[in-house]
């Protein structure tokens, strides 16, 4: 039997804005979990980083700038 005060509450499946069907970036995501209760995350971004302005569109391969500053968001505490 399991002890609901021992559960960990988690969410493996989260896309920041630079997939083309989420908006936030990752310190709004973790401040947002943490307040929710949740112990761990993990951000499983899409390969078509960065959406054209309308949504149609995707740079499927991120510049090395868009790269950059994605690991420096990821870097971020």
């Amino acid at each position: 039997m399991y002890n609901q005060a021992d559960m960990k509450y988690v969410d493996y499946h989260l896309h920041t804005h630079v997939s083309h069907d989420a908006v936030g970036t990752i310190l709004e995501h973790a401040r947002q979990a943490e307040k929710a209760g949740f112990s761990e995350i993990c951000f499983t971004e899409h390969l078509d980083f960065y959406p054209s302005g309308d949504g149609l569109s995707c740079s499927t391969i991120p510049s090395e700038a868009q790269l950059e500053r994605y690991l420096e968001e990821c870097a971020m505490r």
